[in-house]
């Protein structure tokens, strides 16, 4: 697993951290109908293990409107976003929806799943958004979409997100330092030249009681990167 992979499954997987995350890339109007506090980190080992080199995944169980539903982060981090992202994400649904239907044979249907996409590379997202747009053939025959698999990905596309953003997002000290650091600490000058808006929550970190492990955590992905 990568250094980025490391640092994001090290910080989101604390399930207020991800509550946080969530806030600020669904929209308002489905987080208002989700029980946050019941946030719960999974396994998400459905994914075939040598993927696991190329991505970082996190799963969490969450009640919506009363109805245990999922959300599947996953960490995206290459220079070039991977043009097959949206056929990659439908095969891990299907794989986490096959999972769910090993562990409960009795259910007759398939809990909502929602995938994430959390993308740092330096030349923000630039490849299909959604399904459709990878198969041939349907801008000709728009009457075959509604036979078609589709869906569209969320993505938090972090080189698109500024530094006020990024701070006023409803997350702790440690997740936003973590996301700047996935954004900017590709270059030392990118990282510096926002580093005095960042002061305030890096001496948040460094404030007594907190754990140590932190800001270690965030000082070796500085150091490796």
């Amino acid at each position: 697993m990568g250094d980025h992979d490391t640092l994001f499954k090290r910080v989101f997987s604390v399930p207020r951290h991800a509550a946080g995350l969530i806030r600020a890339i669904l929209p308002p109007a489905i987080v208002a109908r989700m029980n946050l506090n019941k946030l719960e980190l999974v396994p998400a080992s459905f994914v075939d293990p040598e993927l696991r080199h190329h991505h970082a995944d996190l799963a969490f169980r969450v009640p919506i409107n009363g109805k245990i539903a999922f959300i599947y982060f996953v960490v995206e981090h290459q220079s070039e976003p991977d043009a097959l992202m949206a056929f990659r994400l439908l095969t891990y649904v299907q794989r986490f929806w096959a999972a769910i239907l090993r562990d409960d044979s009795t259910r007759k249907t398939l809990p909502i799943i929602i995938p994430i996409v959390v993308h740092h590379g330096r030349s923000g997202w630039t490849e299909a958004r959604a399904l459709h747009e990878l198969i041939e053939g349907l801008d000709e025959m728009p009457e075959l979409r509604a036979v078609v698999p589709n869906f569209e990905m969320l993505i938090d596309d972090l080189v698109r997100v500024d530094d006020a953003a990024l701070l006023a997002r409803p997350l702790d000290a440690l997740p936003k330092v973590a996301l700047w650091m996935l954004r900017d600490a590709r270059t030392v000058d990118a990282l510096f030249e926002s580093l005095h808006v960042w002061a305030k929550e890096l001496g948040l970190l460094l404030a007594p009681g907190r754990d140590p492990k932190d800001i270690a955590s965030l000082m070796r992905y500085l150091l490796r990167s």
